[in-house]
Protein backbone atom coordinates (compact mmCIF):
# COMPACT_ATOMS: atom_id res chain seq x y z
CA UNK A 1 0.00 0.00 0.00
CA UNK A 2 1.11 3.74 -0.80
CA UNK A 3 2.56 5.61 2.19
CA UNK A 4 0.53 9.12 2.76
CA UNK A 5 2.24 11.87 3.51
CA UNK A 6 1.51 11.97 7.04
CA UNK A 7 2.70 8.70 7.41
CA UNK A 8 5.92 8.88 5.77
CA UNK A 9 7.17 11.59 7.96
CA UNK A 10 7.19 9.24 10.76
CA UNK A 11 9.04 6.71 9.09
CA UNK A 12 13.17 7.40 9.99
CA UNK A 13 15.09 9.53 8.59
CA UNK A 14 17.88 7.28 8.01
CA UNK A 15 16.00 4.24 6.21
CA UNK A 16 17.00 4.41 2.42
CA UNK A 17 15.50 1.23 0.81
CA UNK A 18 12.38 0.92 -1.32
CA UNK A 19 9.80 1.93 0.62
CA UNK A 20 10.99 5.56 0.23
CA UNK A 21 13.50 6.81 -2.79
CA UNK A 22 13.98 10.37 -1.88
CA UNK A 23 14.80 12.71 -4.45
CA UNK A 24 16.02 16.49 -4.03
CA UNK A 25 12.43 18.19 -5.25
CA UNK A 26 10.27 15.55 -3.66
CA UNK A 27 9.85 12.14 -1.71
CA UNK A 28 8.44 9.97 -4.08
CA UNK A 29 6.12 7.19 -2.53
CA UNK A 30 6.80 3.36 -3.26
CA UNK A 31 4.37 1.09 -2.79
CA UNK A 32 5.66 -2.49 -1.16
CA UNK A 33 5.76 -4.86 -4.14
CA UNK A 34 8.02 -7.56 -3.24
CA UNK A 35 8.49 -7.55 0.43
CA UNK A 36 7.09 -6.61 4.18
CA UNK A 37 10.61 -5.68 5.11
CA UNK A 38 13.49 -4.52 3.50
CA UNK A 39 17.56 -6.01 5.25
CA UNK A 40 20.14 -2.53 4.58
CA UNK A 41 23.45 -2.92 4.41
CA UNK A 42 24.90 -0.20 7.08
CA UNK A 43 27.89 1.60 6.82
CA UNK A 44 31.54 -0.21 7.01
CA UNK A 45 32.37 2.68 10.13
CA UNK A 46 29.09 1.47 11.58
CA UNK A 47 29.14 -2.15 11.64
CA UNK A 48 32.89 -0.91 13.16
CA UNK A 49 31.14 1.09 15.50
CA UNK A 50 28.92 -2.31 17.10
CA UNK A 51 32.07 -4.48 16.95
CA UNK A 52 32.29 -4.25 20.74
CA UNK A 53 29.08 -5.77 21.03
CA UNK A 54 30.12 -9.24 20.37
CA UNK A 55 33.72 -9.03 21.70
CA UNK A 56 32.00 -10.89 25.12
CA UNK A 57 32.35 -13.86 23.36
CA UNK A 58 35.81 -14.04 23.60
CA UNK A 59 38.21 -14.82 20.82
CA UNK A 60 37.35 -16.49 17.36
CA UNK A 61 34.61 -13.94 17.37
CA UNK A 62 33.90 -11.84 14.59
CA UNK A 63 31.21 -9.46 13.01
CA UNK A 64 30.83 -10.19 9.92
CA UNK A 65 27.72 -8.37 8.77
CA UNK A 66 25.19 -5.93 10.32
CA UNK A 67 21.97 -5.18 8.21
CA UNK A 68 19.59 -2.46 9.41
CA UNK A 69 15.59 -3.92 8.94
CA UNK A 70 13.50 -1.24 7.80
CA UNK A 71 9.58 -2.80 8.38
CA UNK A 72 7.48 0.03 7.52
CA UNK A 73 4.08 -1.57 9.48
CA UNK A 74 6.24 -3.20 12.32
CA UNK A 75 7.75 0.47 12.57
CA UNK A 76 4.15 2.34 13.04
CA UNK A 77 3.24 0.03 15.24
CA UNK A 78 5.89 0.07 17.78
CA UNK A 79 6.28 4.26 16.95
CA UNK A 80 2.82 4.41 17.85
CA UNK A 81 3.28 2.06 21.38
CA UNK A 82 6.40 3.95 22.17
CA UNK A 83 3.88 7.65 21.85
CA UNK A 84 1.62 6.37 23.92
CA UNK A 85 3.89 4.99 26.94
CA UNK A 86 5.59 8.01 26.84
CA UNK A 87 2.36 10.41 27.33
CA UNK A 88 0.76 8.21 29.66
CA UNK A 89 3.64 7.18 31.44
CA UNK A 90 6.66 10.00 31.05
CA UNK A 91 6.09 11.99 33.97
CA UNK A 92 6.67 8.97 36.55
CA UNK A 93 9.52 7.22 34.37
CA UNK A 94 12.99 6.75 36.12
CA UNK A 95 15.68 5.59 33.06
CA UNK A 96 17.43 2.53 33.07
CA UNK A 97 20.90 2.23 32.35
CA UNK A 98 21.48 -0.57 29.68
CA UNK A 99 25.29 -2.04 29.03
CA UNK A 100 24.43 -2.16 25.42
CA UNK A 101 24.10 1.64 25.00
CA UNK A 102 26.65 3.25 25.18
CA UNK A 103 26.58 7.22 25.04
CA UNK A 104 26.76 8.04 20.92
CA UNK A 105 24.17 5.92 20.29
CA UNK A 106 21.81 8.07 22.20
CA UNK A 107 21.72 10.34 19.62
CA UNK A 108 22.79 8.14 17.14
CA UNK A 109 19.32 6.05 17.33
CA UNK A 110 17.26 9.27 18.76
CA UNK A 111 16.59 7.13 21.66
CA UNK A 112 13.63 8.44 23.48
CA UNK A 113 14.42 8.24 26.99
CA UNK A 114 10.89 9.46 28.69
CA UNK A 115 9.68 6.31 27.14
CA UNK A 116 12.64 4.17 28.54
CA UNK A 117 13.72 3.40 25.08
CA UNK A 118 16.94 1.45 25.26
CA UNK A 119 18.96 -1.20 22.74
CA UNK A 120 18.74 -4.41 23.83
CA UNK A 121 19.90 -7.87 22.61
CA UNK A 122 17.82 -10.95 20.92
CA UNK A 123 19.43 -14.34 19.89
CA UNK A 124 17.85 -16.26 17.43
CA UNK A 125 18.16 -19.49 15.11
CA UNK A 126 19.10 -18.69 12.40
CA UNK A 127 15.79 -19.91 10.14
CA UNK A 128 13.25 -17.64 12.44
CA UNK A 129 15.53 -14.21 11.93
CA UNK A 130 13.86 -13.70 8.61
CA UNK A 131 10.51 -14.38 10.42
CA UNK A 132 10.94 -11.73 12.97
CA UNK A 133 12.47 -9.20 10.32
CA UNK A 134 8.83 -10.19 8.51
CA UNK A 135 6.62 -10.30 11.65
CA UNK A 136 8.75 -9.08 14.57
CA UNK A 137 8.50 -10.92 17.94
CA UNK A 138 6.40 -12.92 19.51
CA UNK A 139 4.96 -12.94 22.85
CA UNK A 140 2.17 -15.26 21.83
CA UNK A 141 4.56 -18.06 21.26
CA UNK A 142 5.99 -17.29 24.15
CA UNK A 143 6.09 -20.21 27.25
CA UNK A 144 4.74 -19.46 30.46
CA UNK A 145 6.71 -22.05 32.50
CA UNK A 146 9.90 -20.06 31.29
CA UNK A 147 11.96 -17.28 33.81
CA UNK A 148 9.21 -14.71 33.59
CA UNK A 149 6.34 -16.07 31.76
CA UNK A 150 5.34 -15.61 27.95
CA UNK A 151 7.18 -12.81 27.40
CA UNK A 152 9.71 -11.26 24.76
CA UNK A 153 13.19 -11.86 26.33
CA UNK A 154 16.04 -9.49 25.90
CA UNK A 155 19.84 -9.27 27.36
CA UNK A 156 22.55 -6.43 27.98
CA UNK A 157 24.81 -9.41 27.69
CA UNK A 158 25.80 -10.75 24.36
CA UNK A 159 26.60 -14.05 26.20
CA UNK A 160 23.24 -14.46 27.22
CA UNK A 161 21.92 -13.54 24.29
CA UNK A 162 24.45 -16.25 21.96
CA UNK A 163 22.57 -18.50 23.96
CA UNK A 164 19.66 -18.44 22.30
CA UNK A 165 20.94 -18.70 18.69
CA UNK A 166 22.06 -21.55 16.86
CA UNK A 167 24.89 -22.10 13.81
CA UNK A 168 24.68 -22.73 10.53
CA UNK A 169 26.69 -24.35 7.78
CA UNK A 170 28.80 -21.53 7.42
CA UNK A 171 29.86 -21.00 11.63
CA UNK A 172 27.72 -17.77 11.75
CA UNK A 173 24.89 -16.68 14.23
CA UNK A 174 22.46 -14.23 14.49
CA UNK A 175 21.43 -11.57 16.99
CA UNK A 176 19.09 -8.85 17.34
CA UNK A 177 19.75 -5.48 18.78
CA UNK A 178 16.60 -4.33 19.11
CA UNK A 179 14.51 -0.74 20.05
CA UNK A 180 12.79 -1.98 23.25
CA UNK A 181 10.51 0.57 25.09
CA UNK A 182 10.64 -0.48 28.93
CA UNK A 183 8.14 2.20 30.00
CA UNK A 184 7.32 2.00 33.87
CA UNK A 185 9.19 -1.34 34.53
CA UNK A 186 8.73 -4.12 37.58
CA UNK A 187 11.84 -4.29 38.96
CA UNK A 188 12.46 -7.93 40.31
CA UNK A 189 15.49 -10.14 41.72
CA UNK A 190 12.40 -12.87 41.27
CA UNK A 191 11.32 -15.62 38.93
CA UNK A 192 7.71 -14.46 37.56
CA UNK A 193 6.79 -17.79 35.87
CA UNK A 194 2.82 -18.39 34.42
CA UNK A 195 2.85 -14.54 33.93
CA UNK A 196 0.87 -13.10 30.26
CA UNK A 197 1.73 -9.22 31.91
CA UNK A 198 4.02 -7.43 33.67
CA UNK A 199 2.68 -7.45 37.09
CA UNK A 200 0.24 -4.86 38.75
CA UNK A 201 1.44 -2.46 41.00
CA UNK A 202 -1.63 -0.49 42.73
CA UNK A 203 -4.17 -1.07 40.42
CA UNK A 204 -1.75 -0.24 37.25
CA UNK A 205 -0.30 -2.78 34.84
CA UNK A 206 3.29 -1.91 34.46
CA UNK A 207 5.12 -1.88 31.17
CA UNK A 208 7.91 -4.14 31.45
CA UNK A 209 9.77 -6.44 33.88
CA UNK A 210 13.69 -5.63 34.53
CA UNK A 211 14.78 -8.86 36.37
CA UNK A 212 18.67 -9.01 38.08
CA UNK A 213 19.00 -12.70 39.02
CA UNK A 214 22.33 -15.01 38.89
CA UNK A 215 24.57 -11.87 37.85
CA UNK A 216 22.54 -11.10 34.68
CA UNK A 217 19.72 -9.08 33.62
CA UNK A 218 16.93 -9.54 32.30
CA UNK A 219 14.43 -7.37 30.25
CA UNK A 220 11.32 -8.76 29.33
CA UNK A 221 8.31 -7.34 27.56
CA UNK A 222 5.00 -8.86 26.59
CA UNK A 223 3.10 -6.57 24.25
CA UNK A 224 5.12 -6.94 20.77
CA UNK A 225 4.62 -3.70 19.70
CA UNK A 226 6.78 -2.33 22.57
CA UNK A 227 10.07 -3.81 20.38
CA UNK A 228 11.64 -3.30 17.21
CA UNK A 229 14.15 -5.49 15.37
CA UNK A 230 16.28 -2.52 14.78
CA UNK A 231 19.94 -4.27 13.53
CA UNK A 232 20.44 -7.66 12.59
CA UNK A 233 23.62 -8.46 13.78
CA UNK A 234 25.47 -11.86 12.24
CA UNK A 235 28.41 -13.13 13.42
CA UNK A 236 31.02 -15.88 13.09
CA UNK A 237 31.67 -17.80 16.25
CA UNK A 238 34.66 -20.21 15.49
CA UNK A 239 34.15 -21.64 18.98
CA UNK A 240 30.84 -22.62 18.45
CA UNK A 241 31.93 -23.90 14.55
CA UNK A 242 34.28 -25.83 16.19
CA UNK A 243 32.20 -27.85 18.35
CA UNK A 244 32.92 -25.74 22.08
CA UNK A 245 30.22 -25.91 24.39
CA UNK A 246 27.02 -23.81 24.67
CA UNK A 247 23.28 -23.84 23.96
CA UNK A 248 22.18 -24.24 20.24
CA UNK A 249 19.00 -24.03 18.09
CA UNK A 250 16.57 -22.24 20.92
CA UNK A 251 14.48 -19.55 19.73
Amino acid sequence: SLLRGDELKLLPSCWSSEFVRRSNSADVFISRELANFYLVDVSDECKDELEWLVEGLGGMTELTMVHRVENQELWLQYRHTRSTILRTRGEYIQPIEVKTVKEWMRGEYELVEGANEVLLLHGTAGKAASLICDQGFESRIGKLDKKYGAGIYFYDDIKKADEDCDTDSFGLRHVFLSRVTLGLPYLTSQHLRNHKKPPTVQGEVLDSVVASFEKNNDYVVYNQHQCYPELLLTYFSGRKYCGFSGKEGQE
